[in-house]
């Protein structure tokens, strides 16, 4: 990934709210399921480090490979992961084949999630 799309992408983040937060159990299979549905559905996920606050410069890189995801950005206690969405070509043009479909300067608004199970919880 080149710099300038990270830079772009942690532009992006900034407006996000933590989406997925590592808590006492720390990367469980659990933590993993819920963080690849969110990046399945929104792309780009931001994780707050609520335990493990002084391990997260190890463990953020070893969450981006384990989730298949790139670490775009660290800032604080919260690290920013993308994953590009699977993408089908379709008459010449690429449209995305979950469920969620974001559009570049599409942004959710105050207190919304952009992974449904989070809501529940």
């Amino acid at each position: 990934m080149k710099e300038s799309e990270k830079a772009r992408l942690r532009g992006r983040g900034q407006l996000l709210e933590p989406t997925v937060r590592l808590g006492r159990q720390g990367v469980s299979a659990e933590f993993l399921s819920e963080l690849n549905r969110c990046l399945d559905q929104a792309e780009l996920v931001k994780i707050k480090f609520g335990e493990f606050k002084q391990q997260r410069k190890i463990l953020a890189p070893q969450i981006a490979s384990q989730s298949n995801s790139a670490l775009v950005g660290m800032v604080g206690h919260t690290a920013l992961f993308f994953r590009r969405g699977k993408l089908s070509v379709s008459r010449g043009e690429q449209t995305r084949t979950n469920s969620v479909v974001s559009k570049p300067g599409m942004f959710l608004s105050q207190g919304s999630s952009p992974c449904p199970a989070l809501e529940e919880a």
